[in-house]
């Protein structure tokens, strides 16, 4: 009996450490894919737009949560299940340029917008780009710590067997001979 309940206390560990096995996962990159309608190539460190509030499109995790600061005014949006996300922001309606800090999780985007007023009222986006990258990117996402549950849950399971077969003995349920 004594034989039994160890070989099973032990194989219970055993199964814990080995369904606890890490698994890296990988991040979508956060990154701009297009300013004004015109494609940046994925990264940007400068872009020039003609035209006021031209949208950015770009891609994350699915799901994320991602903050766009423009000069110190910052807004949210959030990705959709497959990663896609859009901005169109509303206070570059003058010509200058604008710092722009993306970040979603440990992931960010950092380049400078330039507005360019528009030649005419037919010409509202003509885009020109450097393709100089400062995309900032885990390879991993960080462990949570969840394959550690089984781990636990398996050394606890040891501990009540050990702990019942202890009591049991010192009772007197088991004979010495």
């Amino acid at each position: 009996m004594k034989k039994g309940l160890l070989s099973l206390a032990f194989s219970l560990v055993f199964l814990g450490a080995s369904l606890s096995t890490s698994h890296d996962v990988f991040a979508a990159g956060l990154s701009v894919t297009s300013i004004g309608g015109v494609s940046t190539g994925g990264t940007v460190t400068t872009w020039a737009n003609e035209g006021y509030n031209p949208l950015l499109v770009g891609t994350a995790s699915p799901s994320a949560s991602i903050s766009i600061d423009i000069d110190s005014v910052v807004a949210s949006t959030m990705s959709a299940t497959d990663g896609s996300w859009s901005y169109k922001p509303t206070t570059l309606s003058s010509a200058g340029s604008y710092e722009v800090a993306l970040s979603s999780g440990s992931e960010s985007v950092l380049f400078t917008l330039t507005i360019a007023q528009a030649a005419s009222a037919a010409t509202t986006a003509t885009t020109s780009a450097a393709t100089t990258s400062a995309v900032t990117t885990p390879t991993t996402l960080p462990q949570t710590g969840s394959d550690d549950i089984l781990l636990l849950l398996a050394g606890g399971v040891f501990l009540m067997i050990s702990g019942a077969y202890a009591g049991a003995h010192m009772l007197g349920y088991f004979s010495e001979s």
